[in-house]
């Protein structure tokens, strides 16, 4: 009897065991990274200009809850255009009408709690050739 009773005992034991290890596996399986909130926290853009180059268009995409600004300047400094994107929304679409501003080089700032990106560019009007005036005697 004491036998049987010794068997059950170790049984229990050993299947406790097993079952305990596989609990750990399993939910050491599921762990992700631990760096997740990196990726939520993150603000991503975008800058292009519209084919005509009149408008410059930015794609921002941030978390709900946080204040980012978009300024345009130009090469001294001066802040011509700014755009405050509050924190309600996760995905904005900005565009800054670049039409009236003269030729130079200027620059796009996105700044929020933990970005401080800035783009480069350049505004340039081609030259219009001068036409050519043709004779053709007859």
């Amino acid at each position: 009897m004491k036998t049987v009773a010794k068997s059950i005992l170790l049984g229990l034991l050993l299947l406790g065991s097993f079952c305990g290890l596989i609990a750990l596996t399993a939910s050491a399986a599921q762990a992700g990274p631990t760096d997740d909130h990196l990726v939520k926290s993150a603000v991503r853009h975008r800058m292009y200009s519209s084919p005509s180059g009149e408008v410059i268009n930015v794609n921002v995409e941030k978390p709900a809850g946080q204040l980012v600004r978009v300024f345009i300047a130009d090469e001294s400094g001066r802040v011509l255009a700014h755009q405050t994107i509050g924190k309600k929304g996760e995905k904005y679409r900005l565009r800054f009408n670049v039409a009236d501003l003269e030729d130079g080089a200027y620059s796009l700032r996105i700044s929020g709690k933990n970005t401080h990106d800035q783009y480069d560019f350049k505004l340039s009007t081609p030259k219009a050739e001068k036409p050519v005036r043709s004779v053709s005697l007859q």
